[in-house]
């Protein structure tokens, strides 16, 4: 959906009397009737049309948590966005090394202390690189290993090979651990640990199980149950501990993202098209990978569509496996063709304040 920035936008009441200039660009909202003004047309509102509670939200203060993230505009139906990361930056590197002895299939991607660990289960290994892409060393895998996810500074875990969560440790160039092992009831196809539990998610079974960080269950969340229909899960996981919910990428005639509670109780479903590769948090925002659109979405906790980060001209490729680190650099695996030619994009992602509308109305639930 094309979007404005709240800067460029001129006043709707100017606009109806034919004045624009610098002066009827937006500057304020009404906080009650979600109304967008110009400085002159705010204070006319404010005097003769609202009540004196009403108040004014100054949309170009460069304080914007007094802001809402997202909120849906008067009777028009019209979406402001409060955009909180901007990708700029992009480097990238190949994923192939002149040993492999098959095709490269990368299933993960982390970064821990100076070293990106990927998960190539074409060649059966991991695969370490410095934070410019230069390779340092290879280690085996220990089975067939669809998800990776970070639990510190130098430690990882990955599961997907059968019913087991892995847990390994990296030290300078070499990758240690593989020995001790969590064990889950049913095969493992995705895992995210969020700094205290587990969320390990088995695609085939429509549940996911939650361990805390020794591996003891906790419980059992049945998927189908807390969406009330049947669906189709994709390989992709991640849960948050700022809002306790739990994100699900979904396949089929269910294709799309799934919010559930702790506690399983369905929360949100938010329809896309295309074939949904991962699902990360990026600066209180939700970023989704799509294959097959060439793009990933950016998407608020609260199920609204934001807009779409890396389209094909920046990105015009297959991108799937994401990882975002806390020095805001935004890891994404991507082929170059359908013939899986892996590479590894790396962006700087920036916090920023703009503020965007929706250029199309939208009818008002």
């Amino acid at each position: 959906m094309p979007k404005t920035k709240i800067s460029d936008k001129n006043c709707d009441v100017c606009t109806n009397l034919g004045r624009s200039s610098e002066k009827t660009k937006v500057h304020f909202m009404c906080h009650e009737c979600r109304e967008l003004y110009c400085e002159t047309c705010a204070k006319l509102h404010i005097k003769f049309k609202c009540t004196s509670t009403h108040s004014l939200l100054d949309l170009l203060s460069p304080d914007k948590n007094k802001l809402p993230d997202v909120v849906k505009m008067g009777e028009n139906g019209q979406i402001l966005y409060l955009r909180k990361m901007k990708i700029t930056n992009r480097m990238d590197f190949s994923v192939y090394r002149p040993e492999d002895t098959k095709e490269v299939c990368v299933t993960g991607i982390i970064l821990l202390f100076g070293r990106i660990v990927v998960v190539d289960n074409g060649n059966k290994v991991f695969k370490l690189f410095d934070i410019i892409g230069t390779y340092v060393s290879s280690a085996p895998l220990k089975e067939v290993t669809r998800g990776i996810t970070l639990m510190g500074h130098v430690e990882f875990a990955t599961c997907g090979g059968g019913n087991r969560i892995i847990l390994w440790s990296v030290d300078g160039d070499k990758l240690y651990g593989g020995g001790k092992y969590y064990y889950v009831d049913h095969e493992a196809h995705a895992i995210h640990f969020n700094d205290s539990y587990f969320f390990v998610l088995h695609r085939d079974d429509q549940m996911i199980s939650v361990l805390d960080d020794d591996g003891t269950h906790i419980r059992k969340i049945v998927v189908k149950e807390a969406l009330g229909k049947q669906i189709s899960l994709s390989a992709g996981i991640y849960a948050s501990k700022q809002n306790h919910e739990i994100y699900v990428l979904c396949t089929k005639e269910s294709r799309g993202v799934l919010a559930i509670s702790f506690e399983g109780e369905a929360q949100w479903h938010l329809p896309l098209t295309g074939y949904l590769g991962d699902i990360k948090e990026a600066n209180k925002r939700l970023l989704v990978s799509n294959v097959t659109e060439h793009c990933i979405h950016m998407i608020t906790k609260e199920g609204e569509f934001i807009e779409n980060l890396m389209e094909e001209k920046e990105l015009g490729e297959y991108p799937n496996e994401l990882h975002f680190a806390q020095r805001a650099k935004l890891f994404v695996s991507y082929t170059v063709d359908e013939d899986k030619v892996y590479r590894i994009a790396i962006f700087s992602a920036f916090e920023t304040d703009e503020l965007f509308i929706n250029d199309e109305e939208t009818t008002a639930d």
